[in-house]
């Protein structure tokens, strides 16, 4: 056998020097104990996180039950799983309907909270003024749309110096996010109301706001205008609570549709939201919510049905004219 007496110790080097064993450093890197406990709050986030990642129509049943039985134990995990629920929303604006059925579904289930009084964990304004009050889903959820809603840093225009800093080729790409984000809230808060998350007050608060900026010519709350209007336009239109205010709205936005210091795409996008309301609400390009597979695959059945019958018909109508023309044929050489 080729090799020295000690190739199979481990505990000896090849020369039959003894290997001194590893000394532990004073400092050396252990695994935080929270992060071991599943009921800890990074464990919680990464499992909510996790869950989010894989909802879909098609399982959503499954793990928004999942999601309901998170342990909840206080108001700071309550607003983290808001937040995360809250963001997933914004970056993924096709899928608002999805999260807004998610909070419509899993808000109720979950637990209230005390806050303030030195208590932390909570309604800012009620720690900062050490008072007492109670936090729900919803109270958290609606603060959170409202502090997306009037941050002035969530424009595009607010972040004109940091995105002018970046390589040329990251620039539009940065843009984009940002503006992304920003009417993606305006799709989420409309989502929010017409499931009942959010009064109608606070509609035509940010409607109102939205239209004094718009007076202003600017057109990032213009974009904003329009995305919300087209998310509710059609609930406001039979709402019973403010008779009237559907038809002030769209007569200042002919007034932004017909103001020629405004760009062709804002004018443009205004007078589709007009034109969308005249024609009933039904767009002229068809954008419905994600579907199921299954429903994709009745559709996909149901299309390969009808271009089977179609292809079948073809065939005999061909078989038709070749014995039609066969026939005339035969009976004009006899």
């Amino acid at each position: 056998r080729r090799g020295g007496r000690y190739d199979d110790d481990p505990n000896v080097m090849s020369n039959g020097a003894p290997v001194e064993p590893l000394k532990r450093s004073e400092n050396a890197w252990q695994r935080p104990v929270a992060e071991d406990d599943p009921t800890s709050r990074p464990a919680l986030m990464r499992k909510v996180n996790g869950l989010l990642n894989k909802l879909t129509f098609e399982k959503f049943d499954a793990i928004a039950a999942q999601i309901g039985e998170i342990p909840i134990t206080d108001g700071d995990i309550l607003r983290d799983v808001i937040t995360l629920v809250f963001d997933k929303a914004l970056l993924e604006p096709k899928f608002s309907t999805m999260y807004a059925v998610l909070c419509s579904k899993i808000g109720p289930e979950l637990p209230e909270f005390e806050v303030g009084g030195g208590g932390g964990g909570g309604d800012d304004d009620a720690a900062a003024a050490g008072k007492k009050t109670t936090i729900s889903f919803r109270r958290v959820l609606l603060r959170k749309c409202q502090e997306e809603f009037q941050n002035p840093n969530n424009k595009p225009s607010a972040n004109a110096a940091q995105i002018a800093a970046l390589p040329e080729a990251e620039r539009e790409d940065a843009e984009y996010k940002i503006k992304y984000r920003m009417l993606g809230n305006m799709k989420f808060i409309g989502e929010l109301y017409k499931r009942a998350l959010l009064p109608e007050k606070v509609m035509h608060a940010v409607i109102t706001s939205l239209i004094m900026s718009a007076r202003q010519a600017d057109i990032e709350d213009i974009e904003r205008l329009c995305k919300l209007i087209v998310t509710i336009g059609p609930k406001l239109e039979t709402s019973t609570i403010a008779p009237g205010s559907l038809d002030r709205y769209f007569a200042e936005m002919e007034v932004f549709g017909a103001n020629p210091a405004l760009p062709p795409r804002i004018r443009f996008l205004v007078r589709d939201t007009i034109e969308l309301r005249k024609s009933d609400w039904k767009p002229r390009i068809n954008t419905q919510d994600p579907k199921k597979l299954a429903e994709l695959h009745s559709q996909m059945q149901e299309a390969a049905k009808f271009a089977a019958l179609d292809a079948q018909i073809l065939a005999e109508r061909q078989g038709l004219v070749r014995g039609g023309s066969g026939g005339r044929g035969g009976g004009g050489g006899g």
